[in-house]
């Protein structure tokens, strides 16, 4: 079965967090949808819990928000865009996911 290579890098939170590289790089058929890479990093633990409140995660792909993850949560918020092909987000071969973390305003 044909697969696409899908790259996922996030931000930092913490001093503690930069111990650790974040990019991981996984296979995925190419009949996958986006919603199998968020299930993929679910099952990976890839989000770090983050004390306090209203901290969220967005999801790039591309320059594109996919979707978002408020707080601690495990599911992300609904998104039309879960649905999407992998393919459609294409780069080289690859899809590559940025996952930038918004702290709680103060």
């Amino acid at each position: 079965m044909s697969t696409y290579f899908i790259k996922v890098d996030r931000d930092s939170v913490s001093a503690g967090d930069d111990l650790e590289r974040h990019t991981l790089t996984f296979r995925l058929p190419i009949d996958s949808t986006v919603h199998q890479i968020i299930e993929h990093l679910t099952l990976k633990k890839y989000l770090v819990p983050v004390a306090g409140f209203n901290h969220s995660w967005q999801v790039f792909i591309g320059d594109k928000i996919i979707t978002s993850f408020k707080g601690n949560n495990v599911e992300p918020e609904k998104s039309p865009s879960l649905d999407n092909s992998v393919s459609s987000y294409l780069d080289n071969g690859r899809v590559n996911v940025y996952i930038r973390y918004q702290s709680a305003e103060t």
